[in-house]
This record gives structure tokens, C-alpha cells and sequence, in this order.
């Protein structure tokens, strides 16, 4: 019987990746159910409960808002870690190599592949360029989800330095086209 070579582990994506994706994660499902119910309570099955019962319930208002706000922060300083992360960790970069002959061979040939298209040669990567590029589309939804979030929360103290920031979102769009942004 022929002995196989012994197979060592082999660590796609790191530690500091793997941590930073996952709260991510758990931060927009948050935010997303957490955002549905402050833009409309009555779908959380609570239609008909008394207002004093609201209040004080985990369901209140307020309470959703704060936990809201709280993944929200917490968001906010993933990414930015995450950013630098990627800036600092060559090995993490899972962003487009646009300079690269490879990636558009390989946008190229992953595109033709899940379009079930035949193909001449097989084309295999660890990390795809249409992967890639929507990690890069990801990344920029969410620097405008963060930077509307902050235009919106700025509003609610007008004279705050984060205002200051992030007022000329306010000014260059009302508030119904931020809360759709």
C-alpha cells in the first residue's frame, strides 16, 4: 500500500479576516432588522399592545435605537479596521489587482464559468477576480451606508462636530433620499 503524504493545513484567510468578517456580519443583521422595525414597529407582531406596555418592553423604541446605534458604531470601527488591515496585511488584500493582465483573464474566465459558457482552458484561483470585485463594490456600499448613518445621526445634534462633518450630505440630499441611500 502506497503511503499518502501527510497533509499540512493550509490557512486561507487569517485570523484578523476572519474576525473582522464576522462582525461585520452580525453587525448589518443587526442593523437591518434593526432599521426595519424603527421604520415601521407595527411589523415586530406588537400592533395592539398598550403604550405604557411598549415603553417598558425590550421592544421599545428607544431601546431599538440604541442597540441600532450600538452595531452601528461598532460597524464603523470594523471597517475601519478592516481597511487597515488590508493596507497592513499584504496576505488579507482581497481586493482587484486592476493593473494586472491575471485579473481580467481571470474575470474573464470566472464570468464565462458561471455563465456556464464552455471554455478553452481551466482557470483555478484561491481568491477569483469576480470575488474580488464585488468585495470591492461591497466596500464602497458600505462607506456610504456608514457615511448616510452618521448624516442621519448627526441630525440629531445639529451644533456636534459630527454634524459639522456630515452636513453637507444633509444639504446635498433631503431626508427621505438619505434614509433610501
Amino acid at each position: 500500500m502506497l503511503e499518502q503524504p501527510e497533509k499540512k493545513p493550509y490557512r486561507v484567510f487569517s485570523l484578523w479576516l476572519r474576525i473582522f468578517h464576522w462582525t461585520m456580519v452580525l453587525c448589518v443583521t443587526f442593523l437591518f432588522w434593526t432599521g426595519l422595525y424603527i421604520g415601521d414597529p407595527g411589523f415586530s407582531m406588537f400592533v395592539g399592545k398598550e403604550p405604557a406596555e411598549a415603553i417598558n418592553s425590550w421592544f421599545s423604541m428607544e431601546m431599538i435605537r440604541r442597540v441600532h446605534f450600538g452595531f452601528a458604531f461598532i460597524l464603523i470601527f470594523a471597517f475601519i479596521f478592516r481597511i487597515y488591515g488590508a493596507i497592513r496585511y499584504r496576505g488579507d488584500r482581497l481586493l482587484p489587482k486592476f493593473r494586472k493582465r491575471l485579473y481580467w483573464d481571470g474575470l474573464k474566465q470566472t464570468t464565462l464559468h458561471y455563465l456556464m459558457l464552455p471554455r478553452q482552458e481551466e482557470h483555478r484561483v484561491l481568491r477569483n477576480s469576480l470575488a474580488r470585485t464585488s468585495y470591492l463594490i461591497v466596500y464602497i456600499m458600505m462607506f456610504f451606508e456608514i457615511c448616510t448613518g452618521l448624516a442621519m445621526y448627526s441630525q440629531i445634534r445639529p451644533e456636534s462636530w459630527l454634524a459639522i462633518v456630515f452636513n453637507p450630505i444633509n444639504l446635498l440630499f433631503n431626508e427621505y433620499q438619505i434614509h433610501i441611500i
